[in-house]
């Protein structure tokens, strides 16, 4: 049977890449970001969260949003029946993992560099209009793409990178693979344009809504970051922090007590973050007179 040209045999295998093989991928650092045994739960306690990225922000579609919380909670809740895109949306706003739209430096291969890539490769390839892609191209997306890959799911996908890699698609083979190709690809463009859309709608409503000025909102930024950093590095989940927390978790307003040095303040950042994570919002105050301003 008649072959394809080599530019239409780079893009089918980017596509089929992007599409088929870096979902699993993805879903290994799912699981571990979100355990499997933990996953209702870890939803359920996000719920207020999730909720707003649903109806208010429009993030998540009504598609999603069943998938996460199903009808009288019906069967169980698993990774595997969520696709890339929802998985990526989890991890950027459950988690302190970035993913940004800005391809990284290859020096880069951190978790959140190489999701990153898998989104940036992914967005790319759903734009390329005539089907096509150079062998200078594909060197660069393939290599850049397949080392994501295998940093991300482990060294069982370099083999299933390397079959893809090796495939020769006939005439029929390849009509049948990009008219699905594209049909994929037009629902992905669709929910990144949407995505980047309400990103900037949720932007331009906080900044008219939000009653501290963007300078103090820098300023709060970098000082939880230094509070993220030594929490991460530093505390130890003690019965007395977890006992704390429950408090306030109870209680609209809790005063933590006691001598120098024991921790009043480390527990106190600890608490905010954890709630943060939750969907709260953090504004320290040095005064209480300060709480009023905001």
């Amino acid at each position: 049977m008649a072959a394809i040209s080599r530019e239409v045999s780079n893009y089918i295998k980017i596509a089929l890449l992007v599409l088929r093989i870096s979902p699993k991928a993805v879903r290994v650092k799912f699981d571990i970001e979100f355990h499997p045994e933990r996953l209702r739960k870890t939803l359920d306690e996000n719920y207020r969260k999730l909720q707003e990225l649903y109806q208010k922000k429009r993030i998540l579609s009504k598609e999603q949003w069943d998938l996460l919380f199903p009808l009288k909670r019906k069967g169980e809740i698993s990774s595997q029946n969520f696709d890339i895109t929802l998985m990526m949306l989890l991890i950027r706003n459950l988690t302190e993992i970035t993913i940004s739209s800005i391809l990284p430096l290859p020096s880069q291969i951190s978790l959140c560099d190489d999701l990153t890539r898998i989104h940036f490769y992914r967005n790319k390839i759903a734009h390329v209009e005539d089907a096509t892609i150079s062998e200078t191209d594909f060197t660069k997306y393939w290599d850049d793409t397949t080392q994501a890959i295998i940093r991300l799911g482990g060294e069982v996908l370099r083999e299933r990178c390397s079959e893809l890699q090796k495939q020769e698609f006939n005439v029929d083979e390849s009509e049948d693979h990009l008219r699905q190709l594209q049909v994929e690809f037009r629902l992905a463009a669709v929910e990144n344009k949407v995505m980047e859309l309400t990103d900037k709608m949720s932007y331009l409503e906080e900044e008219q809504e939000d009653p501290i000025p963007k300078n103090i909102r820098d300023i709060i930024k970098k000082q939880i970051e230094g509070w993220k950093r030594k929490d991460n590095c530093f505390f130890i989940k003690t019965k007395r922090s977890e006992y704390a927390l429950q408090r306030v978790v109870e209680n609209n307003c809790v005063v933590l007590t006691g001598g120098p040095g024991v921790g009043k303040t480390f527990i106190a950042r600890h608490i905010t973050l954890m709630l943060e994570r939750k969907g709260y919002r953090i504004i320290p105050v040095s005064k209480p007179k300060d709480i009023r301003k905001f």
